[in-house]
């Protein structure tokens, strides 16, 4: 698949900046892999939170529980851990689980009063039990590029420039 790819961005939630380097060398002496290959790197890291429903400012996150059911748990953990005061729970159930009413009084009943921190992805499938839910915030993701934002960028524009005419 390599050998046939014009781009590779390498995404990083928890790898350190060298690890991502020495992940694109691995790649860069592959056999079959052309020389041309566009490399990138991206890290994720905590962006905005905003409610579940309605348009209430962000609060200040203390003693939250991050309910999720996504493939590593733990970068999340830490990403809300880091943007909370007090200690952050989880309660992680397999990536891609079609959340229930009984998954949601399972999470409201964990968090107590404490607010209810869930991912994008998690809080298309729970927006239905926001009433059983309460305070319940989404944490989003931004990306931050180590290398290749302007390669990539080029890229893209000369695909989007060839399909256009």
């Amino acid at each position: 698949a390599l050998g046939r790819a014009d781009a590779v961005i390498l995404t990083r939630h928890s790898g350190t900046l060298d690890q991502a380097r020495e992940l694109e060398r691995v790649v860069h002496d592959l056999k079959g892999v052309s020389q041309t290959l566009v490399k990138a790197s991206v890290l994720f890291v905590p962006g905005p939170l905003r409610p579940l429903v309605g348009d209430a400012l962000p609060i200040e996150l203390v003693d939250p529980l991050v309910v999720t059911a996504i493939a590593r748990p733990l970068a999340l953990l830490r990403n809300v851990a880091s943007l909370s005061r007090g200690s952050t729970g989880i309660l992680a159930f397999e990536d891609h689980r079609e959340f229930s009413e009984r998954d949601a009084r399972l999470a409201r009943s964990q968090a107590g009063g404490r607010p209810i921190v869930v991912t994008e992805k998690d809080a298309t499938k729970l927006i239905d039990f926001h009433t059983l839910l309460g305070e319940v915030w989404v944490l989003g993701q931004q990306l931050e590029w180590d290398w290749g934002e302007e390669a990539m960028e080029g890229l893209l524009a000369s695909v989007l420039t060839s399909e256009s005419a």
